[in-house]
């Protein structure tokens, strides 16, 4: 039993796979927004119940410099769904000059639960053990469902 962690370590590493961390691609699973999203709420209408929409992200370079081993993010986003998004999230993953991951986190923003329209921001800083050359956003969230209350239709049900 202990040599079949190692073949599975070893066919991984000679296929390419990669963590659950490791990169996506280009396009990844569903909810993928490029570089300025990894993630989003699943479902078969999740772009119209509820989405985030990103603008004006930011990582500061020069910060790195001036404190090595910190990562400075920020940026703004916007519910642009149909309904509130709450729980949210927002992914930030850094990458390498060879592409490869070195950290993934997540903010908790001020305001977690947005209404269809709403804004927010956030500003965050990570322990980064070396300088990415690009970082990513992306986010997650959660869409209420609504169940109705039960209701007793036939006397015959035995309740």
């Amino acid at each position: 039993m202990k040599i079949l962690p190692v073949v599975i370590l070893a066919v991984c590493l000679l296929s390419g796979c990669e963590g659950p961390l490791g990169p996506m691609g280009p396009r990844g699973q569903k909810g993928l927004k490029g570089d300025q999203g990894e993630t989003g709420p699943a479902g078969e209408n999740y772009e119209q119940e509820g989405s985030i929409t990103f603008s004006d992200l930011h990582y500061d370079r020069n910060y790195y410099d001036k404190y090595p081993g910190e990562l400075r993010v920020w940026g703004n986003f916007e519910n642009s769904g149909t309904t509130v998004l709450d729980n949210i999230k927002i992914h930030v993953k850094a990458y390498n000059e060879l592409d490869g991951l070195i950290i993934a986190y997540y903010i908790i923003p001020d305001q977690s639960v947005l209404a269809p329209g709403q804004k927010s921001s956030f500003e965050a800083y990570f322990n980064c053990p070396q300088k990415p050359k690009r970082v990513t956003f992306g986010y997650s969230g959660n869409v209420p469902i609504y169940v109705p209350a039960w209701k007793r239709t036939s006397a015959a049900g035995g309740f």
